[in-house]
């Protein structure tokens, strides 16, 4: 795994390489596809219920000014 508390999609892959008896670009095959299509459904207005994961939904926020700390613009 990656050093810290940072899991990267490669280290998912070996995880499923390791467990599945698949090769490297299948997993990251399988894994792609699944943020695709997570990421499509989101955009489409709905939400992704994954059980013992999480719940994926957009939510939208008011805006924010924000200063560029080396111009002080506006």
């Amino acid at each position: 795994m990656t050093k810290g508390n940072i899991v990267k999609m490669n280290d998912l892959a070996q995880k499923m390489v390791e467990k599945f008896k698949m090769t490297k670009k299948e997993a990251l095959e399988v894994l792609n596809f699944l943020v695709d299509e997570i990421t499509t459904a989101l955009k489409e207005g709905k939400q992704v219920k994954l059980v013992g994961l999480g719940t994926f939904k957009v939510r939208m926020r008011k805006e924010r000014e924000v200063v560029n700390q080396r111009t002080g613009e506006r």
